[in-house]
Formats: structure tokens, C-alpha cells, sequence
């Protein structure tokens, strides 16, 4: 296996290629050999025909001709990287600092794992995905430091180096089709495999923000996972959640709350698409969601 970076990318649905030029130009400036892998997997014509425009060296963009799902796509990509460590990025972020490459260089050579981390700017203009905004300003993003001290929690594929080969011993669960926790999953096997897993300060800009509808239709898959996963390998007994459900459901109120939760449904959902969700009634559905979910035989 070949020293050297491969930075990899799965898109579905969105351009990239202001993305790939911005990585193209920081790493062309770095003494290292690299390649940058973007693979589409399913996304409207309109999109792959705008991508197809990535051609510049080192870089190769290939189109899956059905959506695979978000596990296999990057297992996929890792599997076929020619480097020895790999630099995992979602499609729909920013890069935030001319040294971005640079931070990561120290480590090319280890056998950690590196997060940077996540960031969202600091205004939205698009009044219709304040609840993502807000749920990531709030939830997501926060400082190396806050989460090196409980470095394996909120585990994100998204801005991660890694090694080749680590990441082969893992591999993301593709039977996990829908969104949501596969690499939350991921995270503990690296905890397991005492796979040592470092935070520091390199984020990028997560931009791809969903409207409201879509961002609670992508917060239930994810607790709906998360129970699948509790009931199937005890996976996510440590998360918040999991913990909520069992408070209620030992002190026997779990009927009351699914109950008043769905009298009160309409409101909740109409607080979340407005222009001042309470992140709170976004908890509430999660737990509805992992509550229904877990309970099903």
C-alpha cells in the first residue's frame, strides 16, 4: 500500500465541484502524493452532469448507476483508495481554513484516528432549515478539547482520517439502509478494538442544511436505527436517549408520554417549521420514534 492521502467523498445529490477545487489547490501545495475519490452514488441527472466536470489530475469521479446507500458507497470508496490513510468528508460541507491539509499532516504516518470536526456558520439565510441549523450549532459542534474528553460519543464519519487498513477491520454495517447511526455503530468498534481515536482543532463547515420536514424525517430514521440496534447487538445503551426511555419506561410512564405525545403532535411539528423551533420537542420525537420502534416484536 502506497504513503500518501486519499481524500474521499460521496455525493449524492449535491455539486461538488467548488469542493473538489478547493482540496485540489490545498493539497497540490503539500509535498505528498494524494488522490481525491468522488464517487456518486444515484443522483439526478442534472447533478452528475454539472460533477462530470471534475477532471484535473490525481482525481477520479465515477457514478454508481443506483443509490447504494451511505454505508456501502464509502465502504466502496475506501476499499478502492490507493493510499494508506484515507481522509472520509461528506459532499455538502466547506472548508474553513487555508490549513486545513496541513493540520492533518502530523498524522499520516500514526495509527490514530483524527477527527477535526464539525462546524455550522455562524447566520442562516434560508429560514425554512433553522431547525438543522440550530440543532447543529447546539448538538454537533463543539471544541476538540470538549470532545477529546469523551472522544468515542456523537462519533461522526464526516472530516475523519483514518488508516486504510483500520477502517477495513470495521467497516461500515451496509445492512443499515436508512439514515441514521451507522457510524455511530463504527465509533464503538473503534472503542472495542481500542483503536485510539483523537479530536483536534480542523473543522469544516457542514452547509448542506434540510428543511424542517426533512431534517425530522431524517431525526426519526436515526432513532429508529438507534433502536434497531439497541434490540439487535445492545448497540446505543449508552446513548441520552436510550437512557430517557428507560427512565420512563421503569417508572411505567412510557404509556402516558406516547399518549400525550400524540395529542399534542401537531403543535410540536408546528413549533419545529417555525422560525424559533425548541430543539426539546425535537428530543420528544426522537424518543417517540425510538420508544415505537423498540417496542415492535
Amino acid at each position: 500500500m502506497k504513503n500518501g492521502l486519499s481524500v474521499l467523498i460521496p455525493v449524492f445529490n449535491v455539486h461538488i465541484l467548488d469542493l473538489a477545487h478547493q482540496l485540489y489547490n490545498l493539497l497540490m501545495i503539500q509535498k505528498l502524493y494524494f488522490e481525491i475519490r468522488i464517487y456518486d452514488d444515484g443522483s439526478a441527472d442534472d447533478i452528475k452532469s454539472k460533477n462530470r466536470a471534475i477532471y484535473f489530475p490525481n482525481s477520479i469521479y465515477i457514478e454508481s448507476e443506483k443509490n447504494i446507500g451511505r454505508s456501502a458507497i464509502r465502504n466502496k470508496l475506501v476499499n478502492d483508495a490507493q493510499y494508506n490513510m484515507v481522509l472520509i468528508l461528506d459532499c455538502d460541507i466547506k472548508i474553513k481554513r487555508d490549513d486545513y491539509i496541513i493540520k492533518y499532516i502530523p498524522f499520516l504516518d500514526s495509527t490514530l484516528a483524527v477527527s477535526g470536526g464539525t462546524e455550522y456558520e455562524d447566520t442562516v439565510s434560508d429560514l425554512s432549515t433553522v431547525l438543522h441549523w440550530k440543532a447543529g450549532k447546539h448538538k454537533e459542534q463543539k471544541p476538540f478539547d470538549v470532545r477529546n474528553l469523551h472522544p468515542y460519543h456523537s462519533f461522526t464519519l464526516n472530516n475523519l482520517l483514518i488508516s486504510k487498513s483500520i477502517y477495513q477491520e470495521i467497516l461500515l454495517d451496509e445492512k443499515i439502509k436508512t439514515y441514521g447511526h451507522e457510524d455511530s455503530k463504527f465509533g464503538i468498534e473503534l472503542e472495542r478494538k481500542n483503536i485510539k481515536l483523537v479530536h483536534i482543532d480542523n473543522p469544516v463547515y457542514h452547509i448542506g442544511l434540510n428543511s424542517a420536514e426533512q431534517f425530522i424525517s431524517k431525526s426519526i430514521s436515526a432513532a429508529e436505527n438507534l433502536a434497531i440496534l439497541v434490540k439487535t447487538e445492545q448497540i446505543g445503551i449508552n446513548t441520552q436517549l436510550y437512557k430517557v426511555y428507560e427512565i420512563f419506561k421503569k417508572t411505567k410512564t412510557l404509556f402516558w408520554f406516547m399518549s400525550i405525545f400524540n395529542i399534542f403532535k401537531p403543535l410540536i411539528y408546528k413549533n419545529l417549521q417555525s422560525k424559533n423551533p425548541k430543539l426539546f420537542f425535537l428530543d420528544l420525537i426522537k424518543l417517540h420514534a425510538f420508544a415505537s420502534k423498540i417496542s415492535v416484536k
